[in-house]
């Protein structure tokens, strides 16, 4: 009858101590409960813009300044620019270009298989521009149509901002 006891009072210590979470296992449900609320407000919109510019060379003109602001999305289905070429040195003066669109991630050019690209799309989703992500600087630097760098001992690279 001893162990009846014994037993009978070791099952109601275990059950007692299974009705309420340990002060740890409530610590990480608020902590779980504070990381879901951060994607819950990311996944709403919340967004950042990053800014890149410089002045690139021009045929017509004396030169192109750029500046490229690229939107970043939590969820990433969406990828907005906007970008503003400063013609200047013109002889019919100044001309300011202004577009918007969205634009593409892609990785891998000639030599580097890890190279991230930058394709700027129009509003039908025709490539406007593409740029190389310098991987020590996170600058841009201009790409040729063909995506491939500009040999020329002129600038062509966007400075993050």
């Amino acid at each position: 009858m001893n162990k009846n006891l014994v037993l009978a009072l070791g099952m109601a210590g275990i059950l007692a101590s299974c009705d309420a979470p340990t002060s740890e296992t409530a610590n990480e449900e608020s902590s779980l409960e504070k990381v879901n609320e951060a994607d819950h407000v990311l996944a709403e919109g919340a967004s950042t813009w990053t800014t890149y510019e410089g002045s690139i060379p021009c045929a017509s003109c004396s030169e192109i300044q750029m500046t490229l602001r690229i939107e970043n999305k939590a969820d990433k289905t969406e990828r907005e620019y906007t970008l503003t070429e400063v013609y200047k040195g013109r002889q019919e003066g100044e001309r300011t270009v202004e577009s918007k669109g969205t634009y593409e991630v892609s990785y891998g050019i000639e030599g580097d298989q890890g190279a991230m690209l930058i394709t700027l799309l129009d509003e039908n989703g025709n490539p406007v521009n593409t740029f190389l992500q310098d991987k020590e600087s996170n600058n841009f630097i201009l790409l040729d149509k063909n995506n491939k760098i500009i040999k020329s001992d002129l600038n062509y690279t966007l400075t993050k901002k």
